[in-house]
């Protein structure tokens, strides 16, 4: 935990700039930044007007942008110390989100709509028609400088003309907001939801699938990837790794003491920073990006998690952990014990495993399911409700 001189731990966003210097919105407290990597933290809102930040961007040039509630976006050239207003003619508004493309474009969400600057911030445009009668969520980019937006009321769009004209990238993805995005370096597009974990475009968000196999938690607020192509994501259950584009997740929560992360960053060192809701910022202990060789990733007992959605209608999933590989058996019993069913038999490996069971075929009421591996059983109830 690094929150020396916070005077609030609910941490809204956080930000990294060229030098390393870090800068958190904290709720009701405006922007506080840290030059000694987390150790210490100093207000700074010298020429901020007394209101909620709400959004944190870093362009291109190292100019700080903070989006405030009414009046607009703020700027500043001198690492923080000082901030004026920035909004080029446009009358003060609401700015929810802020984001940088990967080719230098600046774009925020108003109470005016999608606004977008080109030339660090000096002269705002207002673009993207579709998204009238929508709040955007959250924006992403993928290194081809193509930028994605996510609509609270019809779902994400793309645009491949730094936001002159949009199109819907829906496919397959559910009904629910995209909270954050993420993309690596072979252009795959991550998109964290509200209530369904992670989904993954490999085609420019022509396509979505989802990835969520041992998320634990579906309620994905943020997404972060280091150099490696390690994905992170924080949950309302913390954080969750995932080494191989998303098809398995693994908690590494060592040392976190608060479940709801809002924010994550990582810095050049490939330390993770995770900003929650009510503690406070972490710092990893060691750099993510030699993740892959520290046993710690690993989980250190075994596991099983309480199933997502309960009641099940009528399928649900069970996830559950091993620290060492283990012949496993996953099976459902009924209120009177009887068995219904083995979801699992065989030969697994150490990690986070998920299983679904489809109970349409079972009426509704109230059932057990148990792990069994090696000589450790774990069991916990589920209700069937169609």
């Amino acid at each position: 935990m690094t929150n020396a001189g916070l005077t609030n731990t609910n941490i809204q966003r956080i930000a990294i700039n060229a030098k390393g210097h870090i800068f958190a919105i904290i709720w009701n407290g405006g922007i506080v930044r840290s030059t000694d990597n987390g150790e210490s933290w100093v207000p700074i809102n010298a020429g901020l007007p007394k209101v909620q930040v709400f959004a944190l961007a870093i362009n291109h040039h190292g100019h700080i942008l903070a989006g405030t509630d009414e009046e607009g976006i703020f700027r500043s050239v001198d690492n923080g110390d000082n901030w004026m207003d920035f909004n080029a003619g446009l009358p003060k508004t609401q700015i929810l989100t802020l984001a940088v493309s990967a080719n230098g474009k600046v774009f925020a969400s108003s109470n005016l709509g999608l606004i977008r600057s080109s030339d660090k911030g000096e002269g705002w445009m207002q673009i993207g028609t579709p998204f009238r009668g929508g709040t955007i969520t959250s924006f992403g980019s993928n290194p081809a400088g193509h930028v994605f937006a996510s609509i609270s009321v019809s779902g994400v769009y793309r645009s491949v003309d730094s936001g002159l004209n949009w199109v819907k990238a829906n496919a397959n993805l559910p009904p629910t907001t995209v909270q954050d995005f993420a993309s690596n370096s072979n252009e795959h597009i991550f998109a964290g939801t509200y209530y369904d974990g992670v989904y993954c475009s490999i085609d420019n968000g022509e396509s979505w699938n989802r990835t969520a196999t041992g998320l634990t938690n579906l309620y994905v607020n943020a997404l972060a990837i280091n150099k490696n192509g390690d994905i992170f994501t924080g949950t309302r259950s913390g954080v969750f790794l995932s080494s191989n584009n998303g098809e398995i997740w693994a908690p590494v929560n060592s040392g976190l003491t608060h479940d709801f992360v809002s924010t994550l960053v990582i810095n050049a060192r490939g330390e993770i920073f995770a900003g929650t809701e009510g503690s406070g910022i972490f710092r990893s202990v060691k750099s993510t990006t030699s993740v892959k060789e520290n046993h710690e990733m690993l989980p250190s007992s075994f596991r099983l998690e309480q199933n997502y959605p309960n009641p099940a209608n009528p399928t649900t999933r069970i996830s559950f952990a091993l620290p060492r590989p283990a012949y496993v058996t996953l099976k459902i019993y009924n209120i009177i014990g009887a068995e219904v069913t083995t979801l699992v038999a065989a030969q697994l490996s150490a990690g986070s495993h998920q299983v679904e069971w489809n109970a349409n075929n079972w009426t509704n009421g109230i059932y057990f399911y148990q792990l069994q591996a090696d000589n450790i059983v774990q069991a916990k109830k589920l209700i069937v409700a169609k």
